[in-house]
């Protein structure tokens, strides 16, 4: 299989953009607050 394709595996979600990311010795972290923030619309996500 010389042709063979790379796909795309990253999930796309309505308001994910704000979530901060950084790519780091070829590997994705992504700020927890944001995901918490996210997942459950707090007003102060630190609390959790």
């Amino acid at each position: 299989m010389a042709d063979e394709e790379t796909q795309d595996t990253s999930m796309v979600l309505p308001g994910a953009d704000k979530i901060r990311k950084v790519w780091h010795q070829e590997q994705w972290f992504y700020s927890v607050i944001d995901i918490i923030a996210f997942l459950t619309e707090s007003e102060n996500p630190r609390r959790y």
